[in-house]
């Protein structure tokens, strides 16, 4: 995963504030919480992967915990985070279809126990 240069992180930094902006806009009942970087370290851990995608780390450094109504109902925060990707292998599996996601990829959320995301390199 390559590294961004200034401009794509000058980028990145706006589309995150924007979206920050937008969900508390909505509702602000909700705090958005990010999570440090020890965390976000466990995260990349429990994936064993070798680095995480530049946009998701971001995202898990401002809203990695909570971004309050964005995705209410959804496993894509942590702690749960850490346990997304054996859920993934599991539905997968259920469904006959456990080739669909690499051994490199980045299980980031489920829904309701039915429906799987993750980023491939």
């Amino acid at each position: 995963m390559s590294a961004l240069g200034h401009d794509e992180q000058a980028q990145m930094a706006e589309f995150f504030g924007r979206l920050i902006r937008k969900i508390e806009d909505i509702e602000s009942d909700h705090d958005i919480v990010g999570l440090s970087e020890q965390e976000i370290e466990s995260v990349r851990t429990a994936h064993g992967v070798a680095a995480l995608p530049a946009y998701y780390k971001e995202f898990l450094r401002r809203m990695g915990k909570s971004a309050g109504a964005l995705w209410v109902g959804t496993d894509a925060f942590y702690p749960e985070l850490l346990e997304v990707r054996s859920w993934i292998v599991e539905i997968l599996a259920e469904n006959g279809v456990s080739q669909l996601m690499g051994e490199d990829a980045v299980a980031i959320a489920t829904h309701q126990g039915y429906q799987a995301y993750w980023l491939e390199s």
